[in-house]
């Protein structure tokens, strides 16, 4: 019911991010952030309910009610699934999801029964050992991640005021079609000469000129093709003549992309993969990054939910539930051999504590945007854009 407003969700909150003024490589899962806001969504009311419904692109005549039920009835494996091949050494994906309340919020028996099928909410007393449950959270995390992500939730983020902790995890691995070698490529800019590992295909990645997008598509499919990471390339990136500005270039593609005939044009290009085979580089990536979730959930019409705002959710239990801070942790690893991409979404109960931003440090010979898609549940696990310095 969903795959839609999802889908087109990932391209909005891309583009919002985009045009927060961000400078440098970034990477984040739509997918999550996107389940977390429906199920704030489902405790929210009035003016709240109204504007993230429109965030989430649910359908008009579809009412919360039926949302909720479909939800209820089986439409959380959309959001919550494992993902693997019976071949070894082939893929997976794992996505992982919790509510924790604090008991003293008194928990409606139906708000159990909306979470009965995924085993997604339990009843926590922050009151004694509120340490334990961040401990629990960051353990969750590092296990499911295979220890990409560690201390999402420093010291202090969780007390005897916290109401609520709303967590997802996805983790995303995959082995490359064919393998790769590793090669050195220097590029002298103005008047500085710098040297990056980026990786040279054996004219196994697959390519398409999509003019409707004004941008070539690469395609890094892996074992099976149930999962490609894909580039999205600015036609004139490849045009030794165009002088148009990296950031210029980036966000008029980001237009076309997020018009109803690019969101076609897109999808069909992830759905049926690319076609052409070629050679080219792409870069090795090793990235650790915290997303300025402040910066998104602004751009989105969503400040409520940050620390400036009093986001609260009324549905759940007898007595509010406030939120108003959010953390959104990122891992991207991309060897020669294989792509691992993992991200953890925690939306909490603000208090005094503050995280530190972790930004990506890497560089790219081709900026592009970029999208991590499971072709089987037509759906963008991850996206970003890679930035040259």
């Amino acid at each position: 019911m969903l795959t839609d407003a999802r889908f087109k969700f990932a391209l909005e909150s891309l583009k919002k991010y985009m045009s927060t003024e961000v400078k440098s490589t970034f990477f984040f899962s739509p997918h999550i952030l996107y389940h977390n806001l429906l199920v704030i969504y489902f405790g929210t009311d009035g003016d709240s309910e109204g504007t993230l419904r429109k965030v989430l692109n649910i359908p008009d005549d579809a009412s919360k009610g039926v949302i909720q039920q479909f939800y209820f009835n089986g439409g959380v494996s959309q959001f919550c699934y494992i993902l693997s091949s019976r071949v070894p050494n082939s893929y997976t994906c794992r996505i992982y999801s919790r509510l924790l309340i604090n008991e003293n919020r008194v928990l409606y028996i139906e708000t159990m029964n909306l979470f009965s099928a995924g085993h997604q909410v339990k009843e926590i007393n922050f009151d004694f050992f509120p340490d334990y449950t961040r401990t629990f959270i960051n353990s969750s995390i590092k296990v499911i991640t295979q220890g990409c992500i560690q201390d999402v939730m420093p010291r202090g983020t969780i007390d005897t005021k916290t109401d609520a902790i709303l967590l997802n995890v996805i983790y995303c691995k995959g082995v490359l079609e064919s393998g790769f070698e590793i090669d050195i490529c220097e590029v002298t800019r103005k008047k500085r000469k710098t040297s990056f590992p980026l990786i040279k295909t054996f004219n196994i990645v697959f390519l398409d000129k999509i003019e409707q997008l004004g941008a070539y598509v690469v395609e890094l499919p892996y074992k099976q093709k149930k999962i490609s990471t894909y580039f999205v390339i600015p036609l004139n990136f490849l045009d030794p003549t165009e002088t148009s500005t990296q950031k210029n270039s980036l966000n008029e593609l980001m237009d076309r992309l997020t018009t109803e005939e690019g969101i076609q044009a897109l999808q069909r290009v992830l759905d049926n993969g690319s076609m052409d085979r070629t050679t080219v580089l792409y870069p090795i990536l090793d990235i650790t990054l915290s997303l300025n979730m402040h910066k998104l959930l602004n751009a989105m019409g969503l400040q409520e939910y940050t620390a400036s705002g009093s986001g609260t959710m009324n549905e759940f239990t007898c007595n509010g539930i406030k939120l108003g801070e959010a953390v959104h942790r990122v891992n991207i690893k991309m060897t020669k051999r294989t792509v691992c991409a993992t991200a953890a979404n925690v939306f909490y109960t603000k208090n005094s504590q503050t995280h530190k931003e972790i930004a990506a440090d890497t560089n790219t010979f081709v900026p592009s945007i970029c999208f991590i898609y499971d072709k089987v549940n037509r759906n963008i696990l991850f996206c970003g854009v890679l930035m040259r310095d």
